[in-house]
């Protein structure tokens, strides 16, 4: 009976993993391989997640699940910018977006109320792939940023939400550049 338990515990977890990167990358992106072979793994919380990602070892990381950062790091009262010009549209059902910054120039102060955790994203390191299960892979109020010595990583079947969609420079999903 022990044995038929593990048996069944086993290949439900082969089962979670068995959905690794799909098709192969062409153009630019041609002979990335992420994690290449790296046994996949399923991260058990938030700080596993955000380990495995910005360690240095080549992973397979299967998002099976909502992993929720969006109150992680508080909120802030702040400072916001708005250009009247861009805000005040012919059409009275859309206005322009506002943007978090102290320096507004010669646009409007505004006050604002926004979300922390999608401001700071999460520096991915090489050699990763970041796979979602089915429908399952969400990543709520956190982004991923890969510094300019960053490479061979590869992102599949993730949706990232809620980043301060209200906001400018409240947070992208996936962003590329300098730290």
């Amino acid at each position: 009976m022990k044995s038929f338990f593990l048996s069944m515990v086993a290949a439900a977890a082969a089962g979670k993993v068995a959905a690794q990167v799909t098709g192969e990358a062409f153009g630019f992106a041609a002979g990335t391989t992420g994690g290449g072979d790296a046994e996949p793994q399923v991260p058990s919380s938030n700080e596993e997640l955000v380990e495995w990602l910005t360690d240095s070892q080549p992973r397979t990381i299967m998002i099976d699940r909502l992993f929720d950062f969006l109150e992680t790091g508080g909120s802030t009262d702040g400072t916001c910018c708005r250009d009247e010009k861009s805000y005040q549209c012919k059409d009275s059902s859309r206005h322009g977006q506002v943007y978090i910054g102290d320096d507004c120039g010669d646009m409007q102060k505004i006050s604002c109320t926004y979300w922390n955790a999608p401001t700071r994203p999460i520096y991915v390191a090489s050699n990763k792939s970041i796979v979602g299960v089915g429908e399952s892979g969400v990543i709520r109020g956190k982004g991923f940023r890969m510094s300019h010595d960053v490479s061979n990583v590869i992102f599949q079947n993730i949706h990232i939400t809620e980043l301060n969609p209200e906001y400018i420079w409240g947070g992208d999903a996936i962003s590329l550049g300098h730290r």
